[in-house]
């Protein structure tokens, strides 16, 4: 399965960084996927920010109205990240809002189906890897690419 391959060879325990207020959906994370993610609840909207640019999660979880806001502001400070929604009472109003202005991967309300959050989890890893190995690619070629000019450079001179 080449998914769970380029996961584990780019990030061998994903971050999930949880900006929510909600023990229980907190509670609900750890009790179910605290043995494959390497879960930080971050309660403190205030803190949120400077924690995620520090942290670069695979995934980003924030909840309703002020969730929202953050995911907008998350988009210029972890742009690799996959933006979940956690709400309430989810409209349709609410999931083109999301995706129109925060890009969020996923919307999640009540209630949680644990082989549907896993689902959704290992999918927004999954194209976090992937960002991150491309990423790591271009590099590769963009290294490659100044040592060959280098070396064309070289050969003209002398």
């Amino acid at each position: 399965m080449r998914g769970k391959s380029v996961i584990m060879k780019i990030v061998e325990t994903p971050n999930i960084a949880i900006i929510s207020k909600d023990e229980s959906f907190h509670a609900f994370l750890k009790y179910h996927f605290e043995d494959c993610y390497d879960l930080h609840h971050i309660e403190n909207e205030r803190d949120a920010a400077s924690k995620v640019k520090a942290m670069q999660p695979a995934i980003i979880i924030a909840s309703n109205d002020a969730g929202l806001d953050f995911l907008v502001e998350s988009k210029s400070i972890s742009p690799k990240s996959q933006r979940i929604l956690m709400t309430d009472n989810p409209s349709k109003l609410d999931f083109e809002k999301a995706v129109n202005r925060a890009e969020v991967f996923r919307m999640m309300s009540l209630p949680f189906d644990v082989d549907k959050v896993s689902r959704i989890f290992d999918e927004a890893t999954l194209i976090y890897a992937e960002r991150i190995e491309r990423e790591n690619e271009t590099e590769r070629l963009r290294k490659v690419s100044q040592q060959l000019e280098f070396q064309l450079r070289q050969s003209l001179i002398g």
